[in-house]
């Protein structure tokens, strides 16, 4: 299930609303904000045909019209996942029959006649792919695509204006949103490999790329459940044993795993030196943090790196953040403290307010100002493509070296300097004939780039 979100919610519901698209009519409910604006929001609305029969695992096919009103008031069915622990619950409905989305729209007032922007949200969680010829990319990416589509046809409809819709997401939402922003999909049906290739013949677009802090302190150190982080994981009564030897194996494995090539002894030199030898200190947790910096730069940072490089190369207006706070819901007193920090998705808890998932709380003064940043900039972001908010001016990414980004923390500052060490590791290490990063050969290796999901 997608979400389109024009506004987030937060209180009770009210009376039924009516929705009409071009498929049929949806018949959904009031909610009203903390501030006391009026949303209205229409659930489990599908944008393609239910992929099941002879549909199961073929492209998206567009959704059959309804007769009647269709009941908008509970949400829709999630996709089956991938991941064993997921599947099994009884708190979430699952189904294969999964392709709805949401839509949350302020409640229309009847003076104004104006078309609003759209904010076309994609939820995170992973992607899935064999890597062969079976399933070589994910192909939940034409289902993304064929909802983005539905929403554009629909806009007007809707009460948006088809011609500002912006594609965003946390995680892998957010990948996914870049996807579609560059995928020559939503003209001709087709997706490329990867979306640093497609930003050099896309239309540009103006685009906001960031990450946390410490983006794999929850894979290092606190989510232990799913089979791939489990790999990554350091169990807490492990800490104070870990030194140089254990760091160096672990990112042998990892290197080991992924590197392809017979260049293998000068990789693995190359990764030691930077992330062990460099500025070594004998202590656990200098070891430990220098993990969590490895992981991060080759999962998050340094592909961050290369997509703002790429676009920017093609002429687009690239705006970049990194965000330097730690929810103290993300905070754990088992994690040593210089290893404390922002970690994956940790912005997304106070874009748009989102108290419920702080457990119901009420924002602390830093927080709040916090989410009134992000707010303003992204609500901007999405009416005239530009981050405006009261607090600090945010400025594009410029055309030299460093690249600028906004630091996003209780005072909100500009900074340059985004990841510059650890990106240009990565690219001398190229030089050996494969990009561990994006997993791909280089040089007199590099393989044409398949047409292919």
């Amino acid at each position: 299930m997608l979400s389109l979100l024009v506004y987030f919610i937060c209180l009770a519901a009210a009376r039924a609303q009516l929705l009409e698209l071009n498929e049929g009519k949806v018949k959904g409910f009031e909610y009203k904000t903390k501030k006391g604006d009026i949303a209205e929001v229409f659930l489990n609305i599908p944008f393609a045909s239910p992929p099941i029969g002879e549909l199961r695992f073929e492209r998206p096919q567009p959704p059959k019209p309804w007769v009647g009103v269709r009941n908008g008031t509970t949400f829709g069915a999630a996709c089956v996942p991938i991941v064993p622990e997921a599947a099994f619950t009884d708190s979430i409905k699952l189904s294969e029959d999964c392709l709805s989305l949401n839509i949350i729209r302020p409640k229309p007032k009847a003076s104004s006649q104006n078309l609003l922007p759209i904010l076309f949200y994609v939820h995170g969680s992973g992607f899935f792919s064999t890597g062969d010829e079976e399933i070589p990319g994910n192909m939940g990416l034409f289902d993304m695509a064929e909802a983005l589509k539905f929403v554009h046809s629909n806009a007007k409809r809707i009460g948006g204006d088809p011609l500002r819709i912006t594609a965003w997401g946390d995680s892998a939402g957010g990948a996914a949103a870049a996807h579609l922003i560059l995928s020559p999909i939503t003209r001709d049906g087709i997706f490329l490999l990867h979306p640093d290739e497609m930003a050099a013949t896309a239309p540009t677009k103006v685009s906001i790329i960031g990450v946390t802090a410490k983006e794999a302190i929850g894979f290092a150190l606190l989510w232990p459940t799913l089979e791939f982080f489990h790999s990554l994981y350091i169990d807490p009564s492990r800490y104070s044993t870990w030194d140089r030897e254990k760091l160096v194996k672990k990112l042998m494995e990892f290197v080991m795993k992924t590197y392809v090539g017979n260049h293998l002894s000068n990789i693995l030199q190359e990764v030691i030196r930077f992330y062990v030898d460099r500025d070594e200190e004998k202590h656990f947790e200098f070891y430990l943090e220098r993990y969590v910096e490895f992981l991060s730069d080759v999962l998050f940072n340094v592909p961050a790196v290369d997509g703002i490089l790429a676009r920017r190369s093609a002429g687009w207006d690239i705006y970049a953040y990194v965000f330097d706070y730690c929810p103290p819901e993300f905070d754990d007193d088992k994690i040593p403290g210089r290893l404390r920090g922002a970690t994956h998705g940790s912005e997304f808890v106070y874009v748009g307010d989102i108290s419920a998932l702080m457990g119901g709380r009420e924002f602390k003064e830093e927080e709040a100002k916090i989410a009134e940043f992000l707010g303003e900039s992204l609500s901007e972001f999405a009416k005239n493509g530009q981050p405006s908010n009261n607090q600090q001016p945010w400025l594009r990414v410029k055309a030299d070296s460093a690249i600028r980004f906004m630091n996003i923390a209780p005072k909100c500052e500009m900074k340059t300097g985004f990841f510059n060490e650890s990106a240009s590791f990565w690219q001398k290490t190229r030089k050996y004939g494969f990009d561990m990063v994006k997993l791909l050969r280089t040089g007199n290796d590099t393989e044409k780039v398949k047409e292919e999901l």
